[in-house]
């Protein structure tokens, strides 16, 4: 009985052409494979990446849009402050001037603050009787009314108290 043999008999060389052909057609599905399953991680993280600058931008955006609300608040008050002083006709260059004159020696002032027309000086002086003759010297001015002290402290130091007093401007017409 003689045996057929139907398979092409290939030589060596030609086995090792198929071979490194078969090897470099696996070597670039793998590396096709490896950059479809690799570029959607890559651009996810891109992605991630405009949405933080985004958020980024919001945020900034926000704090800006908050820092503009409280500065329009405080122009309020200014506003309203003027408001004040416009319809009690008494500028705070003339308040200041008027309490300077008030001022006994030693008291040195070292705050004034305004809310309308009212005026809270913050100050030290070397005793409490300087503070008292302060106080007395503004209520028989006229120009003040309402005055209240608002705080006399002793202080850390010997012979320097500090003292809060609030008072009210009586407009003169």
């Amino acid at each position: 009985m003689k045996d057929f043999n139907f398979m092409p008999v290939l030589s060596m060389k030609q086995n090792a052409i198929i071979s490194t052909g078969t090897v470099m057609a696996i070597i670039v599905m793998v590396l096709v494979l490896a950059v479809a399953i690799i570029y959607p991680y890559y651009h996810t993280s891109v992605l991630e990446q405009q949405l933080a600058d985004i958020q980024q931008q919001i945020d900034s955006a926000g704090a800006s849009n908050a820092a503009q609300k409280v500065l329009a608040s405080k122009l309020e008050k200014q506003m309203a402050i003027i408001d004040d002083i416009n319809k009690s006709k008494v500028p705070y260059s003339e308040a200041e001037a008027r309490m300077m004159l008030l001022v006994p020696d030693g008291i040195v002032i070292s705050d004034i603050s305004y809310s309308g027309t009212d005026v809270k000086f913050s100050g030290t002086a070397p005793d409490v009787a300087s503070i008292i003759s302060f106080m007395e010297a503004l209520d028989t001015s006229g120009y003040y009314v309402n005055n209240t002290f608002d705080n006399i402290d002793g202080g850390q130091q010997a012979g320097i108290y500090s003292f809060d007093i609030s008072t009210h401007i009586e407009s003169k017409d």
